[in-house]
């Protein structure tokens, strides 16, 4: 499992395999649409890395 922190502190789990845009997705369909990049452990990373 994936585990996600969010800016306010909220956390939330996903599957194996997710990837950044599936993670968008899952918070809005706005977002998904939106969003082109994603930070993962502080790094820069593109949204359809797992």
């Amino acid at each position: 499992m994936i585990s996600v922190t969010f800016p306010d502190g909220a956390s939330r789990s996903f599957e194996n395999g997710a990837t950044g845009a599936d993670i968008a997705a899952s918070i809005s369909n706005s977002l998904a649409k939106k969003a082109v990049a994603m930070t993962v452990d502080g790094v820069l990373a593109d949204l359809a890395d797992p």
